[in-house]
């Protein structure tokens, strides 16, 4: 018998339809350089990801995007524009990512300790190789499409 909440239907509990999450992802440029946050909670634990989280209640997807870089960095950020949507299925919990481009208005981090190991501004040809969930695609699509 297949779950009717894993299809799309009610939860039992709130009785909201089940549908999947809005995740908001941002590649945060300062001269030349981007944003990676190192995660100190599952999952993906211990690697670099682009700073994000969840969308919250009662705000726009660019407010969202600015709120999750200044929570887990410190960086106020200036949205440059919408990089693109990823929607698979197949991504991790098949929530929905919210890809933008940002500027930040400055260099220094005030990292958030309890969800962040580490933080520091790459060079777009030397990235980490130890990367979280398909961020290395979403920085590798902004290189292909943008930069070059």
């Amino acid at each position: 018998m297949s779950n009717p909440v894993a299809k799309g239907g009610l939860c039992p509990h709130c009785q909201r339809y089940n549908s999947r999450h809005i995740v908001i992802n941002c590649i945060t440029i300062f001269r030349n350089k981007v944003l990676l946050i190192k995660r100190g909670i599952e999952p993906g634990y211990g690697k670099w990801a682009l700073p994000g989280g969840y969308l919250d209640w009662d705000e726009t997807v660019e407010e969202g995007a600015r709120r999750e870089v200044l929570e887990e960095t410190g960086i106020s950020v200036q949205i440059i524009r919408l990089l693109e949507v990823k929607s698979s299925p197949k991504r991790n919990f098949q929530n929905i990512a919210v890809v933008f481009l940002a500027e930040a208005d400055s260099s220094e981090l005030i990292l958030q300790k309890e969800e962040i190991l580490d933080g520091g501004w790459f060079d777009f040809d030397n990235l980490p190789e130890d990367v979280a969930f398909d961020h290395n695609i979403m920085i590798a699509d902004y290189i292909k499409r943008d930069r070059e």
